[in-house]
């Protein structure tokens, strides 16, 4: 039944790929409602993925396969180094790190090498349907000192920028969240967590907000350089002061920025 569905949309619509949500449930291992069981190392949840995969691949070889995966990084390592892409979610590391706090503001995860990965087959994500909004909290709970304060409209959105400086430069595929590019914040509680968020299109008519959205698409665009797909890079991450290093025979990357409110 998969198979004829995955088929059908790569056949008739030319769809680049597929993303499975809560993808852990492909199994018939039964946890009875044990998360942590539920996480732990499935071969047989492994056997089942990677036999919808080459089904898919034997019709499109270069079909994207997505997987919300969230299992322990043993699964996750295999998964990747056969070819499906994993979601990290990094929210609450770059939230921590946008507002200008220290605790749990690191963002070694965010690497794939730093799972122990041999593919760059990690999609981290700073925001996502799922979850906390940046510039809200950076507007909401924002650190200070003196006159700096991340709750100001305009030193929230060049938190944003700053923050995605660190997220985009890591090499690797990134997942943008819709409206990130504008600073969006309203709470992913407004209306109750899955009720209507208002469209803010006029934002980009904001030259506060517009500068984000140039500068995500600059970090973008300069993405598409060798050096960005390196495997030779360190990072520097765990605090408030950062860095990125990449090394690559096109040219050397540095990344440089201070998180703190000093």
């Amino acid at each position: 039944y998969v198979d004829r569905i995955t088929s059908h949309w790569l056949t008739e619509f030319k769809i680049d790929g597929f993303r499975f949500d809560l993808s852990k449930g492909f199994t018939q291992t039964n946890s009875l409602g044990n998360t942590a069981l539920w996480a732990q190392y499935d071969q047989s949840r492994i056997n089942i993925l990677e036999r919808m995969a080459n089904k898919i691949w034997q019709i499109s070889p270069t079909t994207f396969l997505i997987l919300e995966h969230f299992a322990n990084n043993d699964e996750e390592t295999v998964l990747s180094s056969f070819g499906f892409m994993l979601w990290g979610n990094m929210n609450n590391s770059y939230l921590q790190s946008a507002m200008g706090y220290a605790d749990q503001a690191d963002l070694t995860w965010g690497s794939y090498e730093a799972r122990g990965w041999s593919q760059p087959n990690l999609v981290s994500y700073m925001e996502s349907h799922d979850e906390e909004r940046m510039m809200y909290k950076n507007i909401t709970y924002g650190n200070s000192s003196g006159t700096y304060n991340v709750k100001d409209l305009h030193i929230a959105l060049n938190r944003v920028k700053l923050a995605s400086a660190f997220f985009y430069t890591i090499p690797g595929p990134k997942m943008l969240w819709m409206f990130g590019e504008l600073g969006y914040d309203y709470s992913i509680n407004y209306n109750s967590r899955v009720g209507d968020k208002p469209i803010r299109w006029d934002y980009q008519s904001d030259p506060f907000r517009y500068d984000v959205y140039k500068v995500i698409a600059a970090l973008t665009k300069l993405k598409q350089c060798p050096a960005f797909s390196s495997s030779n890079f360190t990072m520097n991450v765990s605090g408030l002061w950062k860095s990125i290093n990449i090394t690559d025979t096109t040219m050397n990357v540095t990344v440089v920025g201070n998180f703190n409110v000093t």
